[in-house]
């Protein structure tokens, strides 16, 4: 089993951040091919950003957008899980969508990967840099 800097077990599984874009759908099916030929699965994960249910119009506004957005994280999973499926179907995908800081979040759980895969465009500049922050073995 693989092990990452500090020694402990990481998971065989191809992280893979998913926000709805069409650049994470591709990062998506680059790392269900790399899983395919790595004989490892992938995990799909969506990170609903809290931040983003902050708009108050009322005591249950919050509530609701969040549940909007977990509910729009399920059909985001479904579509590139599906995607995968339709690519590599001896892939063994597993996914999961949480609330938390994204970044964040991907760096906490980039620790138990084999590698994390993100999907960008050159039209994203607003985004941080990640890679030296992602703790990979």
């Amino acid at each position: 089993m693989p092990r990452n800097e500090n020694g402990a077990a990481v998971n065989a599984n191809i992280l893979v951040g998913i926000d709805g874009s069409m650049a994470a759908l591709d990062a998506a099916a680059w790392a269900a091919r790399e899983a395919e030929w790595r004989k490892v699965s992938v995990r799909l994960v969506h990170i609903i950003d809290p931040r983003e249910a902050e708009i108050d119009f009322g005591p249950w506004s919050q509530h609701r957008i969040l549940k909007h957005l977990e509910f729009n994280a399920v059909d985001l999973l479904a579509e590139a899980q599906q995607q995968i499926a339709a690519m590599c179907p001896e892939v063994v995908v597993e996914t999961s969508s949480m609330v938390g800081r994204p970044l964040q979040m991907l760096i906490a759980l980039s620790r138990e990967a084999l590698m994390t895969v993100v999907g960008t465009s050159r039209a994203e500049t607003q985004a941080p840099p990640m890679p030296g922050r992602l703790r990979c073995p």
